[in-house]
């Protein structure tokens, strides 16, 4: 008998959420929203340099719309707290093959730091934020010279939370 792809197979497989092109729309809206800050150097103009400008603007409306959200928003800590998880099975790297993740910013000590779902981070709020954009940026570039395996689960997680964190964060500094 031939492999046959029922009819609720094939609707389950387009039932599935794809988050490239949302997250490449996200990445798209915070190039612009970064060029339209009046701190923003013409010569920001690569992507790289926008994640060092956010990182480097200490008093960035991204930034502390992050720093409250981490404080009392849970999904947005499952969120954080599930991609940190995750990067520690699913391998994210850079160009340089270096491992981007969050394992130096984990609590060790009972009672220290943000509970974050499968993760526990110390109370380093900065070292947080720049980290996510760290993250945030590798998965754009994973995506766009096609290192990202599609049928991997781990990084079907990355992918989603990536988008999450990203969405919370850009439907608080730019209205709709």
């Amino acid at each position: 008998m031939a492999d046959r792809v029922s009819k609720s197979q094939k609707w389950l497989i387009q039932g599935q959420v794809e988050y490239f092109t949302p997250f490449t729309m996200l990445w798209v809206a915070l190039l612009n929203w970064c060029r339209e800050q009046d701190d923003f150097a013409e010569n920001n103009n690569t992507d790289n340099s926008i994640i060092e400008y956010l990182k480097n603007t200490s008093d960035s409306d991204i930034r502390e719309h992050f720093t409250r959200k981490l404080r009392t928003l849970d999904e947005f800590r499952r969120n954080l707290g599930d991609l940190a998880a995750e990067l520690e099975d699913t391998p994210l790297l850079n160009n340089q093959e270096t491992r981007i993740d969050f394992t130096d910013l984990k609590a060790t000590q009972r009672g220290e730091g943000y509970e974050c779902s499968r993760y526990k981070f110390t109370y380093s709020e900065n070292d947080i934020y720049d980290r996510l954009l760290d993250c945030i940026y590798q998965v754009r570039c994973n995506y766009i010279h096609g290192n990202f395996d599609p049928d991997d689960q781990g990084t079907r997680t990355i992918n989603e939370k990536s988008y999450h964190l990203l969405n919370t964060l850009l439907r608080e500094i730019i209205e709709i």
